[in-house]
């Protein structure tokens, strides 16, 4: 049998932690659409105030020498289905319109989590935060570096100001 990989590992992590930390947080039992995939998506609920959908979605890179990198985009729709708004307009977060978000829209930075050792040399590094563990040597510490810092990250920057976070929810992740 194949070795799980990084980002595999991850995900299943992640959803370990999210079930404590999360008490609304589920899995969806299909794919949402093609840009949302069973295996990387969750669903956060409906939302108590505003009557929208939110959904969590980590979008792993799919250029080959970026394995293990991973960024988070969220959706938001009032309906339970795929928003027609993949595009949405600058601001548009701030009122919650249905869309399809990158979270720089969210938390006002590009960010991609690396769990693999990449090029340090990107023309983009002055304009994305690249999260790396303190080292690249054991994976299991890895992978708890990085749920610890995509939870931190997703309450901070946005279940926080959503008002997501009920009373608990601050758990330091496992």
């Amino acid at each position: 049998m194949a070795e799980k990989k990084i980002y595999a590992k991850f995900i299943a992590a992640f959803w370990k932690s999210a079930k404590e930390r999360y008490p609304s947080i589920k899995r969806l039992d299909k794919p949402f659409c093609s840009a949302i995939p069973k295996s990387s998506s969750f669903y956060l609920g409906l939302h108590p105030n505003l009557g929208k959908h939110i959904l969590i979605v980590f979008q792993a890179s799919n250029k080959s020498w970026q394995v293990g990198e991973f960024a988070i985009n969220i959706h938001i729709s009032e309906k339970f289905e795929p928003t027609s708004n993949f595009h949405p307009k600058e601001g548009e977060f701030e009122q919650f319109t249905d869309g399809y978000y990158r979270f720089p829209s969210v938390i006002g930075r590009d960010k991609w989590w690396c769990l693999n050792p990449t090029s340090l040399d990107s023309p983009l590094q002055s304009l994305i935060d690249y999260w790396r563990p303190g080292s690249y040597e054991v994976e299991d510490i890895i992978i708890q570096e990085a749920v610890r810092d995509v939870c931190l990250t997703l309450e901070s920057g946005f279940l926080d100001r959503l008002g997501l976070l009920q009373q608990g929810d601050d758990k330091q992740p496992a």
